[in-house]
């Protein structure tokens, strides 16, 4: 098993004949600091457009799918995200160790991590993705909605505010129009509310990626009008 910070050198994914046709590519090599799936999928749109690629693994990835796949990977440290993947200090060591122009986040991890991204661009590297500041307007869904309020987008019906009041969660949830969905204001899970029996409340069933009773900040909207 590869050590943290060593690089799995096979042969690396190359651009596709073809590809200037289009144009000159943007970089001339990008670091994916991303894993599995989501790796290899922008790893192959890089190949489409004539951009080298790199990644990133931990221990316990050393011989996963995106780095046979991507063939140029360095190890970040060890099995735990926090140990590897969301360590800011060693995604961009790694993106300059291998010669990388820009990071493409890829989503989750450090995607809609502003910090990141402003380290990013402090290293003299481009960040493939939103600017801090975006992130820091969008990024938690009732600043999110507040934006798009303000430009005047439709949004469905459901709080104004997030809550940690369960409470005041459930007396914003009577008021809407059942089934509505929870939301954790700044994470990418929900849990859906809807009436068991006329007499007996609410009841609630969670997403496949549900957030864990008790998780902060929730905000409720109406699924029924999305």
């Amino acid at each position: 098993m590869t050590s943290p910070g060593a690089s799995r050198a096979r042969t690396p994914i190359s651009a596709c004949s073809g590809c200037n046709r289009r144009g000159p590519a943007m970089f001339r090599k990008i670091l994916i600091a991303n894993r599995g799936e989501i790796a290899c999928r922008i790893a192959r749109t890089c190949q489409r457009l004539g951009v080298a690629v790199s990644t990133v693994h931990s221990t316990a990835d050393a011989d996963a799918l995106h780095v046979k796949a991507i063939g140029e990977s360095i190890g970040i440290g060890g099995a735990p995200a926090s140990e590897s993947y969301l360590r800011i200090d060693a995604v961009i060591a790694a993106a300059k160790t291998t010669g990388a122009e820009a990071i493409h986040p890829g989503f989750g991890f450090l995607a809609e991590n502003t910090d990141f991204a402003r380290a990013v661009e402090a290293a003299g590297l481009v960040f493939i993705g939103p600017t801090p500041e975006t992130i820091e307007r969008l990024g938690d869904k009732a600043s999110a909605k507040r934006e798009a309020v303000a430009a005047g987008v439709p949004t469905v019906p459901g709080s104004d505010a997030p809550s940690e009041d369960r409470l005041e969660v459930e007396r914003i949830v009577r008021r809407l129009e059942l089934p509505v969905m929870l939301k954790a204001a700044p994470a990418a899970v929900a849990r859906v509310c809807g009436r068991s029996r006329p007499t007996t409340g609410l009841a609630t069933k969670s997403s496949p990626r549900c957030a864990r009773p008790g998780m902060p900040s929730v905000t409720p909207g109406s699924s029924s009008r999305s």
